[in-house]
Order: C-alpha cells, then sequence, then structure tokens
C-alpha cells in the first residue's frame, strides 16, 4: 500500500513539472507572435521573418526582390564614372545605380568646378538616374564634377560621389617620326593625341600638296618601302564632329619625312615570261607566265612601268618543268643562267644564245632536256659556250652549231 501510494506522488509530481514548463513555452511563443517575430516560412497571411537586430550582411527580400544591405536601407550602389575628352568632344552619359527599388525616388543631377556640394548648380531637367552626355559640356579645356543627389520615398535624402570630367585642348601626345631606310626595310609611323575623335593619315612628295590615305585611319601607318625615294607623311586627329559642326576642331601633327634607299625591286609579267628588277637598269627573268606555251624567246631589254632594264639573267629553277616546250631563244643580253634553269624540260629540242655576254651557266641548269637537243651559239664563242653547256649537265648527245 505504502509503495502503490508513493508511486502515485511521483506521477502527480512529475506531471506538475510538465505543465509548468508547457505553459512557460506557449506563454513565450504568444509574446513572440506578439511582438511581430513571425515564421517567414510558415506561409500564413502577414507572417514574414524580420532579422534579429545584430544580423549582419546582406539579406534577400521576397517582397520587393531587391538585395538590401543590412539595415535594409536603400543605398547608392553605384557611382558615375569620369572621364577625359578632347575640347569638342561628345561626352558620353553618367549614371548611378541604386540598392533598392525606390520607383517614388527623385533625382537631380549638379556640375561645379570643385569637388564640392557648395555652390554646385543643378542641372536643368536633369531628373533621371542617367545624364545625358548632351548635358555635359565640353565646349572648353578644363576640369567639371558631376554628382546626383537621390531623395526616397521616405524623404532620405542620398548624394552620389562625384564624377571628374576633364576637357583638354585637342593635342598629339606622340607625334610621327621619320627616317632613311633600305628598300624592303619594315616600317610603322605611329601617332597618338588626346580625346575621342578620329584620325587620318596623309601623304605627300613634296610636303605641300597632301593625298588623303585610303584606310589609314588608326594610329599606326605602315610605310610602303619597295620604291627609293623620299615621302612625307602626316596624321590629321580631329575631335570627331563633322566639319559643318560648329564644334568641329583639327590639328595636323608633325610631318614624318621617310627616305628609301638603295635599289628598288619591281616585279612584273611581260608578254609570256615574269621578271624581277636587279638594278638601277637591269632585270631577270624569273619564270613563264604559262608551263604550256611550246616556245618563246628572251629579249635583250624589257619596258616595265615605263622604264627599260636590260635582260641580263635567267633566274634558277626559271623555266624547270616546262614539259612541253620545245624551243628557247636567249636574249642578247643575258650573262648568266641559274642553277636548274631549264631541268627536267623533256621536250626541249633547241636552245639559240642569241648573245656572246655569258659568263656563267648554274649547275644542272640543261639536265633532263632532250637528249638530243641542239644549241645554237655564236662562233666566237663555241667552245667556251660548250664547255659551259656541258658543265650544266646537257646530254652527252647534244650538238653544238654556230649562229
Amino acid at each position: 500500500m505504502t509503495k502503490t501510494l508513493t508511486k502515485r506522488m511521483l506521477v502527480i509530481f512529475l506531471s506538475a513539472i510538465v505543465a509548468v514548463a508547457m505553459g512557460q513555452f506557449i506563454t513565450q511563443s504568444d509574446s513572440y507572435a506578439a511582438s511581430g517575430h513571425h515564421d517567414h516560412h510558415s506561409g500564413q497571411p502577414g507572417d514574414q521573418f524580420q532579422p534579429p537586430d545584430d544580423f549582419g550582411g546582406s539579406w534577400w527580400n521576397d517582397d520587393e526582390d531587391e538585395y538590401f544591405n543590412g539595415s535594409g536601407d536603400t543605398e547608392i550602389a553605384e557611382d558615375p564614372e569620369a572621364a577625359e575628352y578632347a575640347v569638342g568632344n561628345l561626352a558620353d552619359d553618367l549614371s548611378i545605380e541604386l540598392s533598392g527599388d525606390d520607383e517614388s525616388a527623385a533625382f537631380q543631377w549638379y556640375e561645379n568646378t570643385a569637388d564640392s556640394e557648395e555652390n554646385a548648380t543643378a542641372i536643368d531637367g536633369a531628373n533621371e538616374s542617367t545624364l545625358s552626355g548632351d548635358s555635359i559640356s565640353t565646349a572648353a579645356a578644363g576640369t567639371h564634377y558631376y554628382y546626383c543627389v537621390v531623395t526616397l520615398s521616405d524623404g532620405t535624402v542620398l548624394t552620389s560621389g562625384s564624377a571628374e570630367i576633364t576637357v583638354h585642348d585637342l593635342a598629339f601626345t606622340i607625334q610621327p617620326v621619320g627616317g632613311t631606310y633600305a628598300v624592303g626595310k619594315n616600317i610603322t609611323l605611329t601617332a597618338a593625341f588626346i580625346g575621342n575623335g578620329d584620325i587620318q593619315w596623309y601623304s605627300s612628295t613634296d610636303s605641300s600638296s597632301w593625298t588623303e590615305i585610303d584606310g589609314a585611319d588608326g594610329t599606326k601607318l605602315r610605310v610602303s618601302s619597295s620604291t627609293a625615294g623620299t615621302t612625307y607623311y602626316k596624321a590629321v586627329a580631329t575631335n570627331g564632329l563633322d566639319e559643318d559642326n560648329a564644334d568641329f576642331v583639327s590639328i595636323s601633327s608633325s610631318i614624318a619625312t621617310v627616305t628609301i634607299t638603295g635599289t628598288s625591286v619591281v616585279k612584273a609579267t611581260v608578254g609570256k615570261l615574269t621578271y624581277k628588277t636587279t638594278g638601277e637598269s637591269t632585270a631577270a627573268v624569273t619564270g613563264v607566265k604559262s608551263k604550256k606555251y611550246t616556245s618563246f624567246t628572251i629579249s635583250a631589254t624589257v619596258t616595265i612601268s615605263g622604264k627599260t632594264y636590260n635582260v641580263t639573267a635567267v633566274s634558277s629553277g626559271a623555266f624547270n618543268g616546262c614539259r612541253k616546250l620545245t624551243a628557247v631563244t636567249i636574249g642578247s643580253s643575258v650573262t648568266s643562267v641559274g642553277t636548274k634553269a631549264f631541268g627536267g624540260d623533256s621536250k626541249l629540242r633547241k636552245i639559240t644564245f642569241s648573245g656572246s655576254s655569258v659568263t656563267a651557266i648554274g649547275k644542272n641548269a640543261f639536265k633532263g632536256v632532250y637528249r638530243s637537243v641542239k644549241f645554237v651559239v655564236p662562233s666566237e664563242q663555241l667552245d667556251t659556250y660548250k664547255t659551259l653547256i656541258q658543265n650544266a649537265g646537257a646530254p652527252k648527245n647534244a650538238s653544238f652549231t654556230i649562229l
């Protein structure tokens, strides 16, 4: 009996403790609900999680769909950026960004000659988050500062950082530099200027009358060095406006004098043959326009771009592999025939030397021509030419006759 009573008293005692604890939990829950601390994830109307006072960092507001700072306040997240222009350039827009979305926010842009709000001037009509570049003056050299004042719907006033806008007189910072160069040298001229405008290169043969160089509208100019002589170059920079615009500005760089010295190399096709110049008055035959020709004559001279050159050489390999070629006449001005010049021309039956100036014939110049090929040479050079030709790979059955 005593043991049973004791057990009943123990159960009653434990039940009392549990009841007290549950009462305290319910009281605290009611108090938390009354203070507005609802469960954001409960799905009940009006329920929204409120971060405690010491909640740090950024958090996401589902209702506004925007990022806010730790306090939930809207702030200026991005200030307008500084820029530099030349007088008369068209300026880019300036803009700011807010950290939150306040559709009722009011904007006002200001301009000042100092980095200060004191004595700043409100820009008429500049009432958006973006300031049009048309409202930024580039008419004169100097520095101005632009900033925006934002008034939020709750009356809070925010002021952006200022953008330093510097306007320079249009000027070249790098001038093109000329010099004296050998034919074939790679030459590049460089010019650079202040501003966002345009650049155009010009050339002249007398530094007085100038011709616009087609497509030369970058800061670098590749100069031709294939022809000996002197040419003058300059760059012209503008502020990017049309010439009929009142604010149009244009300046010219210094003049770069480029002199090319040495022998110019000119390549050309004349008749059936191709040539290249080898001196001020000499040229070499370099090949044939078509390997289907059955015969051709190398003349004593050739006219290229209005100038006459003596044809003094047949280049190495010039007619190698012309398998339909049967007859060739070598001009009287030729002094040398290059290596393998007629190599492999298996149908070449007759080769005539019309002059007596040849002093050198390269290795295998006639190797592979028709086995009974006939060489026609000047009588006074028969022995000399015969030796040169035989040493150049002519077939053993080759015959020699005089003009």
